[in-house]
Order: C-alpha cells, then sequence, then structure tokens
C-alpha cells in the first residue's frame, strides 16, 4: 500500500461529505445516510466505477493517475490549493521541499524583516512558527510573540488569551489549519509536524474538528480584525510573500483604510518605536 494511500483516503471523504447535492443537480431532499454526496454520484461525476472511488477512500488502492485525479477534483469541486493538494497526497504533482525550522531560513530573510521596521513584519514556517518579527508586530499581536517558540496554532487552541485578543476568532483558527494543511505530505518525515498536530489535538476539539474537515487554504492576502487593550478594536490588511525554497513566509501588515483603523496602527508602531529606542545596544 502507498504510504500516502490512508492521508487520500481521508482528503476524499471529507471532501466528498462537504459537497452540497443540489449544487450539483442532485435532489436535495433525497434520504441520504451521510452528509454530502454518495459515492456513486461521485464515481458517476468522475467517470471511474464505484468499487474503485471506494477502494481509494478507504486507501487500499495503487496510485490514481493524473486524468483520475483531476476528474475527482472536479467532481468534488476542489479550487486549486485543494486540487494540488489532492495530487500531491497521491504523489503525482511534485512536492515543495521539506519545510525547514528556523535555522534551515536564510539569514539574509530574518536581516530583511529587521529592516522593514518601524512597518509591522513577520516571517512564519508553513507550521505557523513566528521565526522574525518587527517590534511592531510584536506590540500588535503581544502574548503570541511573548513564547520563547512562538506559533500562532498554540496559540489559537492551547492559549485561552487568544478569542480575546481575536473578535473572529473562529475564522482566524480555520485558516490557521488550512495553512497547517498544505505542510501535510505523505512523503515527508517531519517529526516536529507529527508532534505539533499530535499536541494540538490533544489539547483542542476545536482543532481536532478543523483538521478532520481537511481544508486547504494558503495565506495569501486579506484582513485580520484584532482587539488590543491599549487601543481597542481596529483592522489591519496583509499580503504574504514566500520565499522560493517555501521554507518561510514573509507577512506584512498595514492599517486597513477606516481611521480608527490607521490611528491604532499609528498609536501602537510609535510605541514600538519607542521600545527599541530603550532596548540596550
Amino acid at each position: 500500500m502507498d504510504s500516502g494511500a490512508p492521508a487520500l483516503g481521508a482528503f476524499l471523504r471529507a471532501r466528498r461529505e462537504r459537497v452540497d447535492p443540489s449544487d450539483l443537480g442532485f435532489p436535495a431532499n433525497a434520504r441520504r445516510r451521510t452528509p454530502g454526496l454518495r459515492r456513486e454520484e461521485v464515481a458517476s461525476l468522475a467517470g471511474v466505477s464505484v468499487e474503485y472511488l471506494t477502494r481509494l477512500e478507504q486507501g487500499r488502492s495503487s496510485r490514481p493517475s493524473p486524468e483520475v485525479l483531476d476528474a475527482l477534483a472536479r467532481a468534488l469541486r476542489l479550487d486549486r490549493n485543494a486540487h494540488r493538494h489532492l495530487r500531491i497526497l497521491a504523489g503525482v504533482a511534485p512536492p515543495p521541499p521539506p519545510p525547514q525550522t528556523s535555522s534551515g531560513v536564510r539569514e539574509s530573510l530574518i536581516a530583511t524583516v529587521a529592516a522593514l521596521a518601524p512597518k509591522a513584519a513577520y516571517l512564519v514556517s508553513p507550521t505557523l512558527d513566528i521565526l522574525a518579527s518587527t517590534p511592531a508586530a510584536r506590540i500588535v499581536f503581544g502574548p503570541v510573540c511573548e513564547h520563547p517558540e512562538p506559533n500562532f496554532l498554540r496559540w489559537f487552541f492551547l492559549d485561552a488569551r487568544s478569542p480575546e485578543r481575536h473578535p473572529r476568532w473562529a475564522d482566524d483558527a480555520a485558516s490557521a489549519v488550512a495553512v497547517l494543511r498544505m505542510a501535510d505530505r505523505p512523503d515527508s518525515q517531519d517529526e516536529r509536524f507529527d508532534a505539533l498536530v499530535a499536541e494540538l489535538s490533544a489539547g483542542s476539539a476545536e482543532f481536532r474538528r478543523l483538521w478532520a474537515g481537511h481544508e486547504v487554504r494558503p495565506c495569501m492576502s486579506g484582513f485580520k480584525v484584532l482587539r488590543h487593550p491599549e487601543v481597542g478594536e481596529f483592522s489591519l490588511a496583509y499580503d504574504s510573500f514566500a520565499s522560493l525554497d517555501q521554507a518561510a513566509t514573509l507577512i506584512l501588515l498595514r492599517p486597513a483604510g477606516d481611521e480608527r483603523s490607521q490611528t491604532a496602527y499609528e498609536l501602537l508602531t510609535t510605541v514600538a518605536l519607542d521600545f527599541s529606542a530603550a532596548e540596550p545596544r
């Protein structure tokens, strides 16, 4: 059996259960024992036999062809990121280089983050370890950056303070799990990744629920709503830039367009400058 077959089967089952049958023209009021599409419906849409799809979902099949994977992606309405993840799980798409720890990240990337001060910016690994950050980013995010080995996933799921800091905690936490899924590859022997998933699974029922959903989504651009004890609630826009070796992603933050967010950001970056100036050289 291929080492990735169980993971591929779990992904196919989870994504099949998420598809609304009515979106594909199947009767919404039909009696269904499980949510989502039936196996025979997916098999029909993808042009494969029910028996073959069953073997795939149960992790008992040999590696499917790219054509079959693409047909399954269309049947399950996967977006580009989920489609690529499906191919990676099946051993078809060339996987990215293994995730690296902070010691494997180029020193030039760390220096680049430092040079971005006084703006808010930070560098994260594929498992959302914070590898480097500017003083402004540390002031903005607060407690998550104070840990000796800061990690956004541990912050969201294992620290009781995170919901107070994130008014949209459920969305932010779900996005973090979807980013972590991008680093889930059957060919990787990354003990740190496995240990992190085990730690989060043991400590959080919500993480277990989200992890079982197999959502796959990179952190590219968008908005974060934060609540800070000094300035209250405000919004930041962000954009991300992945290094070519995919060992790290640089996140740049800027205030959203409203006046409140502009003012809050300016106050926090001013505080960060004052703290930096007071630090011993």
